[in-house]
């Protein structure tokens, strides 16, 4: 018996340290594939913050010709191409006051070296302004005296729609979070509710 018991030990103890090896190695694979979901985590968190700091940012001035209340073209400003590297394409500017609504297209895709775009506004239809793509100027309070809103939307490369608007007070000021303000007051004694 002592023949087979040698065989056996001799059989089993490789058995044994086969068996710790493919623990160890099975741990060291499924560590290394955790090393490599890290890195490619890390790497696409990297192309992300590349993609949008690459992504154009616009701003958007405007100003009311207070001279002329009555001119054909009495809102004026400019777009500025402020950061990024992308081009910004489709560019629309969009501008309402208590009276009236503007919009246009640029006719021109802002670049960093084509930064800035000036522009004198018409008025524009209801029908057109219903496409406004800032829906807290529908829920805000009705505009006072000389307050407006604007807006400027555009596409970046990869096709993100991307905008940046602003609430302009009567003291020429901006209020760049218009959307906290309060909804329309109900009138309590209204015929049509």
């Amino acid at each position: 018996m002592e023949p087979l018991f040698w065989a056996t030990i001799a059989v089993a103890v490789p058995t044994f340290l086969l068996a710790v090896g493919t623990v160890l190695l099975a741990w060291s694979t499924r560590r290394g594939v955790q090393l490599q979901s890290d890195q490619l985590r890390l790497a696409k968190e990297q192309f992300e913050a590349a993609q949008r700091a690459a992504r154009p940012q616009l701003e958007i001035d405007v100003s009311l010709d207070e001279q002329q209340p009555t001119a054909k073209w009495p809102i004026s400003g400019t777009v500025r191409y402020v950061h990024g590297s992308e081009p910004a394409y489709d560019v629309e500017i969009w501008i309402k006051t208590r009276t009236q609504s503007f919009g246009t297209r640029v006719d021109r895709i802002l670049t960093p070296s084509v930064p800035t775009y000036t522009f004198v506004l018409n008025a524009i239809s209801d029908e057109m302004f219903k496409q406004w793509p800032f829906p807290e100027a529908h829920k805000a309070p009705v505009l006072q005296g000389k307050e407006l809103w604007a807006g400027v939307t555009w596409r970046a490369s990869d096709g993100t729609f991307l905008q940046r608007r602003y609430k302009q007070l009567e003291d020429g000021t901006r209020d760049e979070h218009p959307e906290a303000m309060e909804p329309y007051p109900v009138i309590e004694d209204s015929r049509f509710s």
